[in-house]
């Protein structure tokens, strides 16, 4: 007995396939240049004592929304690990002001006691 396939189930398949199967997924930089992909970037590199590098990021972040408070964060902290705490702290109000909901409120009050524990070199302020 032979098995009949309508052509229509034949061709959404073969569609289906080709899609499915095709080498193009969308631009991958676009997914990455983002401000929270930047931020997370800028993080680890400060965590790595990468100050200059990590200060490149959040600029980057803030350039594509300047007011993504994580952003002014990253730059706050990133001034104080410089030794220039009043410049961290202009950031950090910008960072307040532009605070979206508890978690993003929450980052600032934690970069604040951060910036407040981190040593001052008299130079920079």
């Amino acid at each position: 007995m032979k098995l009949r396939v309508p052509v229509w189930i034949t061709v959404a398949l073969l569609v289906l396939a080709a899609v499915g199967c095709s080498f193009f997924t969308g631009p991958t930089a676009v997914r990455l240049d983002t401000p929270a992909r930047h931020v997370a970037n800028g993080m680890t590199l400060l965590d790595n004592q990468k100050t200059d590098a990590a200060l490149r990021e959040f600029r980057r972040a803030l350039e594509l929304d300047a007011t993504y408070s994580p952003a002014w964060v990253g730059l706050g902290l990133a001034y104080g690990q410089q030794g220039n705490p009043l410049k961290g702290l202009s950031h950090l109000q910008n960072a307040r002001k532009y605070a979206q909901g508890p978690e993003q409120q929450r980052q600032v009050e934690e970069a604040y006691q951060r910036l407040q524990a981190m040593p001052a070199d008299p130079g920079k302020n």
